[in-house]
Formats: structure tokens, sequence, C-alpha cells
């Protein structure tokens, strides 16, 4: 199984940066961080960026969450997609509107 963090909506925040980070807690309530992936400029947080794409850690507490650290300046615009699953994710975003010929 594989967690994948990936932008839906480009971002936007001037000189900000944005970073994913994986968390787990015995109790719902107090969060460690597990993996934290790579602290990404704004400009470069497109559609289809992935923030983080690893193997699922095992022995993980009861609960999990994923949580965005923004620094440097306010992120302004931005959504971005979290799941686990079976394979590693390789879609590619593509624009709307092509044709094949």
């Amino acid at each position: 199984m594989f967690l994948s963090v990936i932008c839906n909506t480009t971002a936007s925040g001037g000189s900000a940066t944005v970073r994913a980070v994986l968390q787990d807690s015995a109790d719902g309530v107090n969060f460690t961080d597990v993996i934290a992936g790579a602290v990404f400029p704004v400009a470069s947080v497109i559609v289809g960026a992935v923030l983080l794409q690893i193997p699922f850690p095992t022995r993980l507490r009861r609960f999990t969450q994923v949580v965005y650290r923004v620094g440097v300046a306010p992120l302004t615009a931005g959504r971005f997609d979290a799941f686990v699953s079976v394979e590693v994710q390789r879609n590619i975003a593509r624009a709307s509107g092509f044709s094949v010929l």
C-alpha cells in the first residue's frame, strides 16, 4: 500500500512553501510526525504535483492524518488530495479539451 499526496488545484501565495506530513496518534488528539515530505516552493505546486508518495508505513498507532505545513508566507490558494492506494499512483493530469487524430 502507498500513501500519495497530490495537488489538485494549483497553489498560490507569493513566496510560500508547503510540505505534507504524515502523523499518527494513540488517542486521536496528540499527534506526532512520522514522515515529513520535501518542502516545495509554491511556484512548483501545480495540478498533479506529488508532494509525498511513499510505501505506507507499518506499525503506526491507531489514528493517522496528513497535515500540510505552510512556511515563509501564507498560502492563498491550492487544494490537495491525500489517499492510500494498493499501487503507486501514476496518473498524469492532462488538460481537457484535446483531440485524438
